[in-house]
């Protein structure tokens, strides 16, 4: 098992000129997973961000086949109420992505 942040392409500071080449986040997360062949992948969620970017990071990372999601700080520095909202929009994305 291994665990990763979730990409960031349009970072490209200090990239080797063959590696240095426009796509999209989709794309570098489908790269990160078919990389892993049958290691199981999960997603960190990095520093707190909107519902939306970690929603959008959520979708991406269970679609390009990701084993699952570390998003704890993205919870836990949520109001209570805000949590259990930002929960169950986690909950829908994940139940459309079941594990085998």
């Amino acid at each position: 098992m291994v665990k990763v942040n979730f990409p960031h392409p349009e970072k490209q500071t200090a990239v080797p000129p063959a590696y240095a080449a426009p796509f999209s986040s989709q794309q570098a997360i489908d790269a990160v997973v078919t990389a892993a062949n049958r290691t199981l992948v999960l997603v960190s969620g990095g520093s707190r961000a909107s519902d939306e970017a970690m929603l959008d990071k959520a979708a991406e990372s269970m679609s390009a086949g990701a084993t699952g999601l570390i998003f704890g700080r993205n919870v836990w520095q949520r109001d209570h109420d805000e949590s259990l909202r930002f929960i169950d929009r986690l909950r829908d994305i994940l139940a459309k992505y079941p594990t085998p």
